[in-house]
Order: structure tokens, then sequence, then C-alpha cells
């Protein structure tokens, strides 16, 4: 069956990280698992760049980068979102201490990656982070993203502006928060991200 352009650009997307018969099978796997019929448009509303998958290892003349979804305002597993976006995107391209990335918030020694650039990307904080060939941890960092025991990002931050929002996620746990300013500190790569869409 005909793929929509719409989706062949996810299709696309899978295959450049996971290799052409993986990426087609995770591509295929997918549709079927959420009842898409990616012959046609999707829906009024629903962004295909939401199954893109949203951290990638590049090589470029013998230097990695990874990229991708940093961060989102959609809730997360504490039931946190974050609205300001676009100032998380300003910070990292910005600020020297908002560039810099560790591998699980380790953040001793020099820093992991640093990103390059940051955009803002269907309304969600997206980044390109070289990384630090130098790094200790730089060998085993590149195999963990290429075979996906790390396939996220986690924001380092402090929230200097916010609401309860009465999200609860679970019976014990406390409000989650509508976060409006923050101060960027990092980023951490992760294997299992607070955030939904930084995986």
């Amino acid at each position: 069956m005909p793929i929509h352009p719409r989706w062949k650009k996810v299709l696309s997307s899978m295959i450049e990280q996971y290799g052409k018969e993986k990426g087609t099978s995770v591509f295929y796997a997918t549709m079927k698992k959420k009842e898409i019929d990616y012959t046609k448009a999707p829906a009024d509303g629903e962004k295909e760049s939401k199954y893109i998958p949203n951290i990638s290892l590049k090589e470029d003349a013998g230097t990695f980068y990874i990229e991708g979804f940093i961060s989102s305002p959609n809730e997360d597993f504490v039931g946190d979102r974050m609205l300001c976006q676009e100032k998380i995107v300003e910070q990292i391209n910005n600020n020297p201490w908002s560039k810099k990335g560790s591998l699980h918030h380790e953040r001793e020694g020099s820093a992991l990656t640093i990103a390059e650039e940051a955009q803002l990307i269907d309304g969600k904080a997206w980044i390109k982070a070289k990384v630090n060939s130098s790094h200790p941890d730089y060998d085993k960092t590149v195999k963990e993203v290429q075979e996906g025991f790390i396939d996220g990002f986690s924001l380092e931050f402090i929230p200097i502006e916010y609401n309860n929002n009465g999200i609860k996620i679970g019976q014990d746990t406390s409000e989650g928060r509508d976060i409006k300013d923050c101060h960027v500190l990092g980023y951490g790569l992760a294997s299992r991200p607070i955030s939904p869409d930084a995986q």
C-alpha cells in the first residue's frame, strides 16, 4: 500500500535511526499498535512528528551528534507541564551552562555533550548536541544510543514561576505543576526520561 507523504517522513526518520530493516519494522509496528491508516493524512490536530523517534545519533566526518526533543509542554510522568518551551530553547542557545549535557545527570568532570543548536518544533524544544570524543564515557554513550539503551534527554532545571495544576499521578503524590518559567542548568542523556516526549 502507498504511504501518505506525511507518514513517509516518519518512516524515513525511523530508517535513519535504526537502519532500513529495523526502521521499517518499527514503523509498521507503530502504525499497527496505534491503529493508524498510514495511507491517509494524519487526523485533524494530530502531528505525525510525535511518532518520529525523539533521540537519534548521527555521524558527520567522524563526529557524533545526538539530536531530538528535550522538553515538551505535555504532561510528564509526575504531572508537570513545561509551558516555557521558547525560554528553554533560548537558554540552551545562549547560556553556556545550559548547553552542557551529562550521562544520567553525572555532572562531575567535563561535559559529555554540548548543544550546538536548539529549536522550537511543533511547540517542543529540540536540540542537536555534539558528543565529546575526549570524554571517558564517549564509546559507551555512542554504543548505548545506537543500541537504544539511552533513548532520551532529561532536562535539568530550577522552576522559577509555576502553579499547581491539579494533576495527580497516583494516590499519594503531590500535584503536578504548570511551569511557566525555569532556569535551565543543563541536561542529561537518560534511559528512562520523566517526559514521554523526550524519549
